[in-house]
């Protein structure tokens, strides 16, 4: 057990049981970025929310309860949020919207991250079903986010004081639509609190309309209730949605757990433009990248996992590392992030600072560029990699995986297996299967063999740049079926 499991978490439930919501919902982000990133793995991300979604849910499900008998029930609390609802002309926003996204937190980390990726894959044809709710935005804020998100409705909450009344505009909303006949989905992004919050009270307002007789339930409209999850992990959400999206295939035991409630399963594509460099470089990054192929010019072969190096010190990872740089003297290895670990320090001492390359914390420009300039790209393991895989593998950069780990970590390469031993995609090249799927055991002698012979077939290359292509650049799928 950790520091969180053993004192944080205790102290989180100790709070919610004496109903200080604020507090709780607060110390998540803090929480989040102390244990669940540390060390950032899929692992322990999945470990920090097996914890903090059942708090959420009791905290929810308590939340709910003590606001019914306090508000919920009173004439006054519907006139004020009907008052609202007209005011803001949420009635248009979501009249207008076939599809509603709701994002709690920011839009350029984790999960906003994944829906800008998301609408920029939508045609601009179809963009006006979609409108998108942004918890912890003010109306002032909407034309800096405009630039991020393209051309979609957009309604910015944070000019409502009370999280509840956010919520509460939201559930009435709903309803109201349900209420004139009209279908639609909504799909919560971010910390589950606020969508069981929203749908439960959704539920309760159209249970409301229904008995003032301003409908029927056969004549209402159908509201499928939808989560994206970045990275999935046990929860007690299926008791309240209809469908989850997930960005990568199921872990173990993920797909149990949910059924029969959940229907589809759907990967979140990257951006095409994110794979490779079109942006200019801040002139350090543009140093560095000189330097790199200084190196290459005097006939050093570089590989990477372009990953954080605190999740790449996993013993089995720095043993593979060690056997390689060991048995191919031209190689040399790149290393990302904040500051080295002792794992990479003894490396450095061993191998001197030619040939283990620290380049710090690079832009994603300078990191795809990077990318382009490797012989050999390594995906980390246990931890797959994400965009710089497919960024790898789209650039023509040989790429050395396992399948070991497809199950446990969600990543690139479990999209790609997955979608391989299931049938849904197609490999051709023995070779290529090989160097994706193979056992861990033998990554450092197949990742020597290609340092050492460096000109991959150019067939294989081509057939991975086809694979990445099929699944993350030209497919136009994306979670918005508008």
């Amino acid at each position: 057990m950790n520091f969180f499991e053993t004192n944080i978490l205790p102290f989180l439930w100790k709070e919610s049981l004496s109903g200080s919501i604020s507090s709780v919902l607060n110390s998540e982000l803090k929480d989040y970025h102390s244990y669940a990133k540390i060390p950032d793995t899929g692992e322990n991300f999945r470990r920090f929310y097996s914890h903090i979604e059942p708090l959420h849910y009791f905290l929810a499900n308590q939340a709910f309860s003590d606001f019914v008998k306090t508000k919920a029930l009173s004439s006054g609390y519907y006139e004020r949020i009907n008052s609202t609802y007209l005011s803001a002309k949420f009635d248009s926003f979501f009249e207008r919207s076939k599809i509603i996204v709701v994002l709690k937190g920011t839009i350029d980390l984790a999960h906003g991250d994944v829906l800008q990726k998301q609408l920029k894959n939508v045609p601009d044809q179809k963009l006006d079903a979609i409108g998108v709710i942004l918890i912890d935005y003010s109306l002032e804020q909407i034309s800096n986010i405009k630039s991020k998100i393209g051309n979609v409705r957009i309604a910015a909450l944070n000019n409502i004081s009370s999280l509840k009344d956010k919520y509460s505009i939201i559930a009435y909303s709903l309803a109201k639509d349900q209420l004139k006949g009209l279908n639609k989905e909504v799909i919560w992004w971010g910390i589950p609190f606020g969508m069981l919050f929203t749908y439960r009270l959704t539920n309760l307002m159209f249970e409301h309309f229904v008995k003032q007789n301003l409908v029927t339930e056969d004549m209402a409209g159908r509201l499928r209730k939808s989560l994206l999850t970045v990275k999935h992990h046990h929860s007690f959400t299926n008791l309240v949605v209809d469908n989850i999206y997930t960005s990568t295939p199921l872990v173990s035991g993920f797909l149990d757990l949910y059924k029969p409630k959940i229907s589809s399963f759907e990967a979140s594509f990257y951006y095409k433009n994110s794979l490779w460099c079109s942006s200019p470089l801040r002139e350090q990054e543009a140093k560095i990248i000189k330097s790199l192929r200084i190196k290459k010019a005097k006939g050093c072969l570089l590989f990477s996992s372009v990953s954080r190096i605190e999740k790449t010190s996993h013993v089995d990872y720095i043993s593979a590392i060690y056997t390689i740089l060991s048995k191919s003297s031209s190689a040399s290895l790149i290393c990302f992030g904040k500051s080295l670990p002792q794992e990479y320090k003894n490396l450095l001492e061993t191998f001197g600072v030619h040939r283990i390359i620290f380049v710090g914390w690079l832009s994603p420009a300078a990191t795809v560029k990077v990318i382009s300039l490797l012989d050999l790209f390594l995906d980390p393991f246990p931890f797959g990699a994400g965009m710089t895989f497919a960024s790898a593998g789209f650039q023509g950069i040989p790429i050395i995986s396992t399948k070991d780990f497809a199950h446990i970590s969600p990543s690139s390469i479990s999209i790609l297996y997955d979608l391989y031993s299931s049938g849904r995609i197609s490999i051709a090249d023995e070779i290529l299967i090989k160097n994706l799927f193979d056992s861990s055991q033998s990554v450092s002698d197949r990742c020597i063999n290609i340092l050492n012979s460096p000109k991959s077939s150019k067939s294989t290359l081509i057939e991975m740049r086809r694979i990445i292509s099929q699944v993350f650049v030209e497919s136009t799928d994306t979670i918005f079926k508008v």
